[in-house]
């Protein structure tokens, strides 16, 4: 194995394939549905904008796209014994 395949290991995702950089000491891990759906979102809102690092409110745009909602805060909260 070449020092840059142990650097940065491949993993084939569809069709692409793709090099997952890991910090020294970290472990390669699978990627959710969720995180590789955010991924592609996000890759694709890259292409169409021209935008190689969009602002947070863009990404924040992504993920509303996505469908992705911020719960009330009495959803959200846990139980508390304050009043």
């Amino acid at each position: 194995m070449r020092d840059e395949e142990k650097k940065y290991p491949q993993r084939v995702i569809g069709r692409f394939r793709e090099q997952i950089p890991t910090a020294p000491g970290s472990v390669a891990r699978n990627i959710s549905r969720e995180e590789q759906e955010f991924i592609d979102a996000m890759r694709e809102y890259q292409a169409t904008s021209g935008r190689l690092f969009p602002a947070w409110s863009e990404v924040l745009e992504v993920l509303q796209k996505l469908g992705y909602r911020k719960k009330d805060s009495e959803e959200s909260a846990p139980h508390s014994s304050r009043s």
